[in-house]
């Protein structure tokens, strides 16, 4: 689907990179980024997954408020109803 160069994984992999490199980065962020991104060739059912979503009053997120958030995580593939 994707090759290597233009992957998303692969260029988010360099932002993160280059976040690192700077200095003023909060300590906190810092170990957030320290944790390298999935191989692009990693199966999705192996990895634990946080599952984000977001309810807005509209389609554009800069004046649209968020009216509730939600999460659920994903272990090998099975989503944890208990996490909800």
């Amino acid at each position: 689907m994707f090759s290597h160069r233009f992957h998303p994984l692969t260029r988010l992999d360099k932002t993160r990179r280059e976040y690192l490199i700077r200095k003023e980065l909060p300590s906190f962020i810092r170990s957030l980024l320290a944790n390298a991104y999935p191989k692009i060739d990693q199966q999705l059912d192996t990895l634990d997954v946080l599952s984000i979503d977001f309810d807005t009053t509209g389609m554009d997120a800069s004046p649209d408020p968020i009216l509730s958030m939600g999460y659920v995580t994903i272990t090998s593939g099975v989503i944890q109803l208990n996490t909800a």
